[in-house]
């Protein structure tokens, strides 16, 4: 089922870049990241994979991805990246950047093939950067005697001066994320370059204990954690070495100020993959932050709607883990909320195939907010934050279902400005803006 699943799956990808249907065979080699103090199963597998690619139409396929290639050298070592550029980019105006970091044994390529994340950024122009690191690995804060041969940290802050030297790049809006060990290193961009580093996101990764005793970032990070609670690579419940997921949570919500009761949801259950999502997501941090955490009720070592699904291994199919990440990441920059996606007029849910709709009427001070084409979606809440004052209201649902909402500011909103309304379903989330004069 997996397999035929991913052939399609990849048949509508290679569709999509006119790419002709010549037989090429690549061998994905999928390093496996058990290690003792990961998880007690301890194995190495690979698999072949019938792909069908043009040789002659990769070069094509490339410039059509503006995808190039680049390095710097840092400490005495050449360190090379990719990095993905949108197609509307022209210079003028900045755009955010997100780091998306590999997994032990994988490389800035199969990162970029895996979890398509290119195709989200140019339907959201941002820029991605692949970076590989040292001999595919990451130096996450262990206390291994191999680590102190490799500054991450600092190369990740050298390669953020150098592409914002070439590129128009919004420093108040860059991100990190990764896979496994990609999201550990994630976690350790978060606690060590915590000014810099807007928001993070870790897929099947967690955070290491070691890293979580001398964690002090400068401000409330916010966070998205996706795992599986199948995973036995980086098992859910943690081990010696890492903390379970749960524990991490609370230690972010701890870390942040936050509230620590979670608003609770499922996703839908539209596929096939033994797998079902929960979404916990708090909020009431310091600086307006917020943590989301998708639990993957039988996922493992995975990245949700990846085209390649790993044999053995639970791919959840429910959503895709990179247009979570860039949905959460968006309602972001260091001193705040942005404004999200719903700049004007209607907007699209972000986790969600529904459609909200919002209107403020200025004369009376009156924000509705509504769900459309759905029957069975319902909102949560609706948090609005006005001209730097902080919270002006916070609405909940409580046990009345309604698909809409009306909210009078007239008597809340005493200044004039930018306005947000962070508007919670059933099914997702938005961050919409409205100016109040």
């Amino acid at each position: 089922m997996a397999v035929a699943r991913t052939k399609n799956k990849l048949g509508s990808f290679l569709a999509e870049y006119s790419i002709p249907p010549t037989t090429y065979l690549i061998r994905f080699e999928m390093k496996n990241e058990h290690k003792p103090w990961l998880s007690a199963r301890s194995s190495r597998f690979s698999f072949y994979l019938l792909v069908f690619v043009s040789l002659l139409a990769a070069p094509h396929f490339l410039l059509q991805a503006q995808t190039s290639t680049g390095s710097i050298t840092h400490d005495g070592l050449v360190r090379d990246y990719r990095f993905y550029s949108p197609p509307a980019y022209t210079g003028d105006e900045a755009l955010p950047l997100v780091l998306n970091l590999h997994g032990s044994g994988s490389s800035a390529f199969e990162q970029q093939l895996y979890s398509q994340m290119n195709s989200v950024a140019a339907e959201n122009d941002f820029f991605v950067v692949y970076p590989n690191g040292i001999d595919n690995v990451w130096s996450v804060g262990w206390t291994l005697p191999a680590e102190a041969e490799v500054d991450d940290v600092s190369f990740i802050g050298a390669l953020l001066d150098s592409l914002s030297a070439e590129y128009n790049i919004d420093p108040n809006r860059v991100y990190s994320c990764g896979m496994s060990l990609g999201g550990f290193m994630s976690y350790r961009l978060a606690c060590e370059m915590s000014d810099r580093i807007t928001a993070i996101g870790s897929v099947t990764g967690a955070l290491n204990v070691p890293l979580s005793e001398n964690c002090t970032p400068s401000r409330a990070v916010p966070l998205i954690q996706i795992s599986g609670t199948a995973d036995d690579t980086v098992p859910y419940e943690g081990s010696d070495f890492v903390m379970g997921m749960d524990e991490a949570i609370d230690y972010w919500l701890a870390q942040g100020d936050c509230d620590t009761d979670a608003n609770i949801f499922d996703l839908p259950d539209t596929a096939d993959d033994d797998c079902t999502v929960e979404v916990l997501e708090y909020d009431g941090c310091a600086n307006e932050s917020g943590v989301t955490h998708y639990r993957i009720i039988g996922g493992g070592h995975t990245w949700p709607g990846a085209i390649l699904e790993l044999p053995g291994e639970a791919t959840c199919q429910d959503f895709s883990a990179s247009q979570a990440l860039w949905d959460f990441f968006n309602q972001y920059q260091l001193d705040g909320l942005t404004g999200g996606t719903g700049t004007a007029g209607p907007g699209s849910l972000a986790t969600a195939g529904n459609s909200l709709k919002w209107h403020y009427q200025k004369a009376s001070g009156k924000l509705r907010v509504w769900i459309i084409d759905e029957d069975e979606d319902y909102i949560l809440s609706v948090q609005v934050y006005g001209g730097g004052a902080g919270m002006l209201c916070d609405w909940k649902a409580g046990e009345n279902m309604t698909d809409m909402v009306n909210i009078d500011l007239s008597e809340t909103s005493s200044t004039s400005g930018l306005h947000l309304a962070r508007v919670k379903t059933n099914k997702g989330f938005q961050v919409i803006k409205f100016v109040v004069d």
